[in-house]
């Protein structure tokens, strides 16, 4: 989404966007639209319950801690848990259809309430906001934190608008409401959280089953031609927790190209004293998950506040794949933090191969460019895009290495593995390239 740099024209393109999220059919929906039918004040209960949930999770983004968002494993979390809290709720308004029991069923739960549930139980709604309304949240913060406040006043003044629109509609509509019409649209709703409900219960099943699966598999392949010795022996524990928290070559190999150290270490790049450090940043360069979460939650505030300036400035549609940008490095070890944005593995069809090499080209020109004389990276492109680390460590080694015998300005070049596995990996690699 491109920034919208003129802010009358950014708060009408929220105006629209937000009511196209709000009269989309949903959870929120069918709970306005029943409570409605009792209270036509009951839209703006179901919206101050709504702002309950939504105002915190707005400057949660604001303030940058988007990679709560960004965990694929937090957000199947959520959508395990909303899944089967909407459909109870489905299931209890079903039993509540008749007229007698609508009665317990509206005393039990107030419209604040039914607010605060629809919108916490929607995984959906987590996500419209970890994409649009994050692109939103992104765009208001180039205004200060004014603007960002009328941006959220704005977006759920709509939601306000259209709750209390709709509630005051069926309201006055009462008369129509016999016990059939109201049969008919409780059972419409039911419908719509049942099929939230289990969409979203399936999809985080899946992804779960999958991502077990995909853990689990290649061990157990692994054991089964290994001796009951052989497979103690792997279980060991392969490293102190302690070791990789503080950032300790746990187990390391040293390379030389020309006068450059090159170092494979197991530890957290978070606390490695380089110069610089490379961060596998997303192109919005807002905070995502992995490497990405770690050092703008132990960089503290001035790295997020750098990066929107660089949006705001230098790349308002986002930071391209393979290119490359710097920061101070706030309060890690290192004085910089190179962001760049590696390629999402698709199968090797799309040029993933060249945009890595530019991811790494583009950060050791950076680092040269300003002087610096030691670096570090992460292994990117191997988390949450999926590039085989296998492929990955080979393009990163050559990559740096063809680089290092033209540009001979660098000390040390170190590549962070955080665990045993992956820097096995680069090792096997680095016998091969080096």
């Amino acid at each position: 989404m491109e920034l919208i740099t003129d802010f009358y024209w950014f708060l009408i393109s929220v105006i629209f966007i937000s009511l196209s999220g709000v009269m989309a059919p949903g959870p929120l929906f069918a709970v306005t639209v029943t409570k409605g039918s009792r209270d036509k004040l009951a839209g703006v209960l179901i919206s101050f319950g709504h702002g309950i949930i939504e105002f915190p999770l707005m400057f949660l983004i604001y303030f940058g801690f988007a990679w709560l968002l960004a965990s694929s494993i937090a957000y199947q979390i959520i959508s395990l848990v909303g899944g089967l809290i909407l459909i109870y709720m489905g299931l209890h308004m079903l039993k509540t259809r008749e007229e007698a029991k609508m009665e317990f069923s509206y005393s039990r739960y107030g419209s604040l309430v039914s607010g605060i549930l629809a919108t916490g139980a929607n995984p959906y709604f987590i996500l419209w906001w970890a994409t649009i309304g994050f692109a939103l949240v992104i765009n208001a913060s180039v205004y200060g934190f004014l603007g960002f406040l009328i941006f959220a006043i704005t977006h759920w003044s709509c939601d306000l608008l259209w709750n209390t629109f709709v509630c005051a509609t069926v309201f006055k509509s009462r008369r129509f409401w016999t016990k059939r019409v109201s049969q008919i649209v409780f059972g419409f709703c039911f419908l719509v959280l049942i099929g939230f409900g289990m969409w979203f219960l399936i999809s985080a099943l899946s992804f779960l089953i999958i991502r077990v699966g995909s853990t689990m598999l290649p061990a157990l392949n692994s054991l089964d031609c290994l001796s009951e010795r052989e497979i103690r022996k792997r279980c060991k524990l392969q490293f102190r927790w302690k070791d990789v928290k503080e950032g300790r070559k746990v187990s390391n190999k040293e390379f030389h190209v020309g006068r450059t150290k090159i170092r494979l270490v197991q530890g957290d790049i978070t606390d490695i004293d380089t110069e610089a450090i490379v961060n596998a940043a997303n192109s919005t360069l807002m905070g995502g998950g992995g490497v990405d979460a770690a050092i703008h939650r132990k960089g503290g505030p001035k790295i997020l506040y750098e990066c929107k300036r660089i949006r705001a400035t230098e790349w308002p549609e986002g930071l391209p794949t393979g290119k490359a940008v710097i920061t101070s490095g706030g309060n890690l070890k290192a004085k910089y933090v190179i962001h760049t944005v590696g390629p999402i593995w698709h199968g090797g069809s799309v040029n993933e191969l060249e945009l890595l090499k530019e991811a790494y080209r583009n950060s050791m020109h950076l680092a040269v460019s300003k002087g610096l004389k030691t670096i570090a990276f992460p292994s990117i492109s191997t988390g949450a895009y999926g590039y085989p680390i296998e492929k990955a460590s080979r393009i990163a080694l050559s990559t740096v290495k063809k680089f290092l015998e033209k540009e001979d300005k660098v000390d040390k070049v170190v590549f962070v593995l955080f665990s045993k596995h992956d820097l096995e990996i680069y090792k096997k690699s680095a016998e091969e390239t080096m």
